[in-house]
């Protein structure tokens, strides 16, 4: 039986894994278990959100470089494609927002009813206790805008409060 865990070195991160002898005579094969997390290249972490949208299912996934939750290397969405049960990556999501929330709760809505710009994903970058940055990602162009919304120095609380407003252009 193998065990996997992110061990820190001196200047990085790296995955282990540890071998387990656990005495059982025989061997069991359970069909359907094993899985692989599937990261981009040189991408060891990350967090991921499902989220529905007009009767379809995305998942987005945030990648961060080297275990780093302030270094967001890339986001992707896929659509889950229900008769080959497998995810698709997607570049648009038509005129629609995602809505990310800290704890794996997301929400979807149209971008135009919203008074705002379609086809993005906004998400308060507080992966760590401290942050305190509102990203908003098109998925189009592939660009992050990252904007510090608050000040923090008397704040107290883990997770932070926050609104999104359409612009009144």
């Amino acid at each position: 039986m193998w065990y996997c865990r992110v061990i820190a070195t001196d200047d990085h991160h790296r995955w282990k894994h540890y071998s387990y002898n656990i005495g059982t005579p025989s061997k069991r094969v359970i069909p359907g278990v094993a899985a692989v997390l599937d990261f981009p290249p040189g991408i060891p972490a990350g967090r991921d959100w499902l989220v529905e949208s007009q009767d379809r299912l995305f998942l987005v996934n945030i990648c961060f470089v080297d275990f780093d939750a302030d270094n967001i290397a890339d986001i992707r969405v896929y659509k889950l494609n229900f008769t080959a049960t497998a995810w698709r990556r997607v570049h648009d999501i038509g005129d629609t927002v995602f809505l990310l929330e800290d704890a794996n709760m997301a929400a979807s809505g149209p971008a135009s009813t919203l008074g705002l710009k379609s086809n993005q994903i906004y998400f308060m970058k507080n992966f760590k206790e401290d942050d305190a940055d509102l990203c908003v990602f098109d998925l189009k162009s592939g660009r992050q805008e990252i904007t510090r919304v608050h000040q923090q120095h008397d704040l107290r609380l883990y997770r932070k409060p926050f609104w999104i407003a359409a612009p009144n252009d």
